[in-house]
Order: C-alpha cells, then structure tokens, then sequence
C-alpha cells in the first residue's frame, strides 16, 4: 500500500510538471475567461453560450490531458526502461498500474477542478448584451489577481525555495482560485455582503459531471497507454469519446441486434454527463442522476483499470 501512495503521489507531480499540462490547461483556461468577448453577439443567449462554450473545452481539456499524460506515465517510461527499475523494487505490476491510475486520475481532476472555478466565475461575470448592463468587477477582480498572485507565488518558491514552477503554478492557481470562490459566496457583484448571488449551482452541478466524465476520459487513456504509444492512444481515446458521445444516436437505435448491444454496453456513454442542454432550458439536475452518474463512474474507471493491469502484466519491460 506503502509503495502505491508513494507511486500516485510522484506521477501526480511528475504530470503536473509537465509542460504539456501547463500549456493545454492556460490554452483552455484563457479560451473560457475569453468567451464572453466571442458570444455577446448572440441575441441575448450569451450567458447560455458561455455555459456551453466552458463545458466543451473543460471536456476536450481532459481528454488531451488524460492522452498526453497516461502516454508519458506509461508508454514513456517503459520504452525509457524507467519501469524496469520501478518493478525491481518490491512492488507488484498491479500496484505499478494502481499508483499509475491514481495519480493520473487527481492530475486530471485538478485541471477539471481549475477550469469549473473559471467556468463558474466567468458565466456570473455575465456578459455586456447591451450598454444599460454593468460587469461584475468582483468576478473580474477573483480571475485576474488570482491569477496574479499565482504567478507571483509561483516565481516566489522557485527562486527562493528552488521549487519547480510549473507544478506551484498549477496548485497555488488551484488554491487561490478556491479562495476566490469561497470570496465570492459571501461578496455580491456590488462589492456588498451577499451569500452565494448569482452563483449557478445547477452549473456547479453540471461541472461536477463532466469530472466523472474526465475520469473515465483518463481510465481509458491509461488502460490504451500499457500496449499503445502517444498516437495511438489519442487516436482511440478519441474515437472512442467521440463514439460515446454519440451511442445513443448510433448504437441505441439498434440496440436490438447483439453486436450492437456489445458496443453499446462496453463504450462508454459521454452523453449522459453532457448537461449543457438542461442549463440551456433551464432545467434542473436532480442528485440522484448525479449519484448514478457517480455509480457508473466507479464501475467503468475500476473496469478499465482492470483491463489496464491484464494488458501490462504480459508486457516485457
């Protein structure tokens, strides 16, 4: 157990150090903080493309992130013989792909994490649709100098510390990001006391399912990563999440035939954590669809997993 921890928290800061995780995740990041300036022509739909804009690159973040990362964790290190050495260790080749799992799998949720706040805080900034409507300069206050403050902590502990920067970057945006957040509950967009004003939860909600998403996205990828390399994997990942988004439209109108039913039931189904048309309409997501969602979830990540660990035990290191 001992060695698994130890294994997920080095591939945690192994991946966040990366500069492909940085990059994709500022590329993302400042696509959903600049979205209001690409939908306020929209006929007073804004605010609802932002919903729909954020959720979509949240989504494609991950899975570029689950596809780079799970093939450097992975392929990488056993084409560079780095796996060799970790499996001479007391460590069985199941722990390897546990702690390999573990650590891929919270990488991939802090970018997630990073880019709901964003989300959040950028669809109650709102949109300027006409000259009568005033910006909400607390949203804009918490995303800019959190910002800020991260990239000056960052320089900070690098400096000073001879920390790396990019992982303290990533974390401390995390962090201060979350103080954000926190700040916002309790500060209306007048700068007056206000608990939790114009704070969407049905899109916190909505988030919250497209991290359950992201966990499969990457389950997937790290599963593909013990036989394929980086291409390969992206390519299938893709595919597949391409496939699952539309299963319901493609497999289900034929879910009578058995090979189609055998497609339906092991591709996962992207579609049922896609709410941006509920948030469009308005409608409400109810928790327990949240909780069936979470159940699905496990069962998929676990069974991929699985695959992952069969698929790695007859592969020469």
């Amino acid at each position: 157990m001992r060695q698994i921890i130890i294994i997920s928290f080095n591939t945690f800061l192994e991946i966040i150090r990366q500069g492909f995780f940085s990059i994709i995740l500022f590329v993302f990041l400042g696509l959903i903080a600049a979205s209001p300036a690409f939908t306020m022509f929209t006929l007073a739909e804004s605010g609802k493309m932002v919903m729909d804009t954020g959720l979509a690159s949240i989504l494609l973040c991950s899975l570029l992130i689950s596809g780079f990362s799970s093939s450097s964790s992975i392929s990488s290190e056993i084409e560079g013989r780095t796996a060799q050495t970790v499996l001479s260790k007391p460590i069985t080749r199941a722990g390897f792909i546990i702690g390999k799992s573990i650590g891929l799998l919270f990488s991939v949720l802090l970018s997630v994490y990073i880019l709901s706040i964003v989300l959040i805080v950028t669809v109650r900034a709102g949109v300027l649709d006409a000259a009568w409507q005033r910006l909400d300069t607390t949203s804009m206050f918490v995303k800019l100098f959190g910002l800020f403050l991260s990239f000056l902590f960052a320089c900070f502990v690098n400096y000073f510390y001879d920390k790396p920067f990019r992982s303290c970057l990533i974390l401390s945006l995390a962090f201060f990001y979350t103080m954000g957040i926190i700040f916002l509950l309790f500060i209306g967009p007048d700068w007056n006391l206000a608990f939790a004003r114009n704070l969407n939860l049905e899109l916190v909600k909505a988030c919250a399912l497209i991290a359950l998403s992201s966990l499969i996205i990457s389950s997937v990828c790290l599963a593909l990563s013990t036989r394929l390399n980086l291409v390969l994997t992206i390519l299938i990942s893709v595919s597949i999440f391409i496939t699952g988004l539309v299963s319901d439209f493609i497999l289900g109108e034929f879910a009578s035939a058995p090979i189609f039913t055998f497609f339906y039931a092991i591709i996962p189904n992207f579609q049922i954590f896609w709410m941006a048309d509920a948030l469009i309409f308005e409608k409400t997501i109810p928790t327990i669809y949240i909780f069936n969602a979470f159940l699905y979830t496990v069962l998929y990540v676990c069974a991929a997993i699985i695959i992952g660990i069969l698929l790695f035990e007859e592969r020469e290191v």
